[in-house]
């Protein structure tokens, strides 16, 4: 079993530049889990410490990286004096909450050791939730960039505007970066923290933290810069339509419960169409309510179910024309 090493943090007393002390500004907690991102941690940590707010702790966590990130995360731990322990390979969800058990910040973000937070990014939000109560959290957009830190896309800009349960719950809320989210603290240890048997702690937050009546507020502008690559969840499309399945689950008592299933299903049956994924469509279709198919929908399974037919009887004059080859010439004597 691997030693954990712990990096306890500085006194907010002291001139440590991982926890600025300021007063009048409310404390915000960072939380960095890293994992084999020796290429990215340097840049993440750094895009956290050089924000322009000045009461930010910081808390970092090598889960069993195999590569040279802790070593990475020690060295910088000892510049800046900010907390850091190296642990063997347990988990996000476990690191997240050592994190939130640990958290001395009235506010509370996680950032992907391979995202950067954008200049701006604590300032922005930690003044909305102090001014605005009733939010439970804020996100924001994302600038898309490459395992190259090139940029390839951005989110379009949303209105400025407030989500709630039933939003979230019917995929009508705006799907948000979980490296954009700022959360106050209080209400994550309300609702339990995180939970270990979700796979997608976004929209599990989302729902857990709106179930109640309280809204998550989205500012229109870019906070993160979120790394796409194809180890990315969100490309994983199977993986991402079952952990869906796995949160809408806790609600099945719900009115809704059968008919956001069907919607989710259709969206994912869609997308697996278009990627060429029969086992996810399939898996999906199976999920889709016979009062939710459309005239959309009916047209692309019609598609679909030519081109298979096609595909399976090119198949079957290939396998045809082999045997045909494959047969034996009678010979003359």
């Amino acid at each position: 079993m691997l030693n954990q090493a712990v990096i306890p943090f500085s006194d907010t007393t002291s001139n440590s530049q991982s926890i600025r002390a300021d007063t009048l500004q409310p404390r915000v907690t960072y939380v960095i889990s890293c994992h084999n991102h020796e290429r990215y941690i340097e840049s993440c940590v750094l895009s956290v410490l050089e924000q322009n707010y000045h009461n930010i702790e910081l808390l970092c966590f090598d889960d069993g990286s195999r590569d040279r990130s802790a070593s990475i995360l020690r060295r910088l731990a000892n510049d800046y004096g900010f907390f850091f322990k190296q642990t063997e390979n347990r988990g996000f969800t476990a690191t997240l909450n050592e994190a939130l058990s640990l958290a001395t910040g009235e506010f509370f973000c996680v950032l992907g050791s391979d995202d950067l937070a954008l200049p701006g990014k604590t300032l922005r939000q930690a003044s909305y939730l102090a001014t605005h109560p009733e939010s439970v959290g804020c996100t924001g957009a994302a600038q898309i960039i490459d395992e190259n830190s090139h940029l390839v896309d951005k989110q379009p800009p949303a209105a400025e505007a407030d989500f709630g349960f039933s939003d979230f719950f019917t995929g009508r809320g705006l799907p948000f970066v979980a490296s954009s989210a700022m959360y106050r603290t209080r209400a994550l240890r309300m609702i339990g923290g995180y939970n270990k048997s979700i796979r997608l702690e976004d929209l599990y937050l989302a729902l857990k933290l709106t179930e109640q009546g309280d809204t998550l507020h989205n500012l229109s502008e870019p906070l993160v810069k979120f790394r796409s690559h194809r180890k990315n969840t969100s490309k994983k499309l199977a993986y991402m339509y079952n952990a869906i399945l796995e949160t809408l689950a806790n609600y099945e008592s719900h009115p809704d419960y059968r008919r956001v299933v069907s919607s989710y299903s259709k969206r994912f049956y869609r997308r697996a169409m278009r990627t060429g994924d029969s086992t996810l469509a399939q898996a999906a279709f199976r999920n889709i309510r016979k009062c939710d198919f459309d005239l959309k929908l009916l047209r692309r399974m019609l598609k679909h179910w030519i081109f298979a037919k096609s595909a399976n009887n090119e198949s079957g004059r290939d396998r045809t024309t082999n045997a045909s080859n494959r047969r034996p010439q009678n010979s003359r004597l």
